[in-house]
This record gives C-alpha cells, structure tokens and sequence, in this order.
C-alpha cells in the first residue's frame, strides 16, 4: 500500500499561491437583523484574496457561460446570495464548484457576471 497523499499541504500551497499571485476582492454578504415584521438587511464586506480570470474560449457556450463572466478562484467560501465587488465592478455569483479531494476543501471556482 503507498504512502496517502498530503492534501492539507497541498491545501496550504494553494491559499499561499493565491494571497502571493491574486489581488484583494470584496465579499459582500446581506445579513439580516430585526424582528419577522420589521427586518433589516445590511451589507458586509470581507477582503478576501482571490485570481480573476477570463474563462478561455472553450469553456463559453453563450448560455451557461457568457463571454462577459469571470472565473474567481480563491480559498474563501462563496456562496450563491454573495456578491464580489472587484474595484468598481459588483458581480453576482452564478455558480461555485470546490476542488474537493478527500474532504479537503483546497480551492473555490467561481463564476461571476456583472
């Protein structure tokens, strides 16, 4: 039987690549407070770090991918109600798909239209 692969090593290189190569992106997140008749949603925004990319020709398909979507990939869990401000540009999150060997979360893909 081989040695078991060290997926928390490779999990700390992934968010090192990223803090060193990706640039600082907002997470804005709606939280809600206040009683059921009178509630209140507010904004809050994290910094995380993450790499904005183009998705290549190969991956539009004008449907489900448009030309104008981004790729974000980053180590910090995005949900679907969360917004990416990237500088002057707020993206909504289309969709997000974890690289998830062995129960080790190592990176988020995310995709995000304007």
């Amino acid at each position: 039987m081989g040695a078991k692969f060290d997926y928390d090593s490779l999990a700390s290189t992934s968010v090192r690549l990223i803090n060193r190569f990706g640039k600082a992106v907002l997470k804005r997140t709606i939280v809600n407070s206040g009683t059921e008749w009178n509630p209140t949603q507010t904004n809050v925004d994290t910094t995380i770090d993450g790499v904005v990319t183009a998705y290549g020709l190969n991956e539009i398909d004008g449907s489900l991918i448009l030309a104008s979507d981004k790729k974000l990939l980053t180590s910090s869990l995005i949900t679907i109600s969360d917004k990416i401000v990237d500088g002057s540009i707020s993206y909504s999150v289309i969709s997000v798909s974890v690289v998830e060997p062995a129960d080790i979360s190592l990176l988020y893909k995310v995709q995000l239209r304007v």
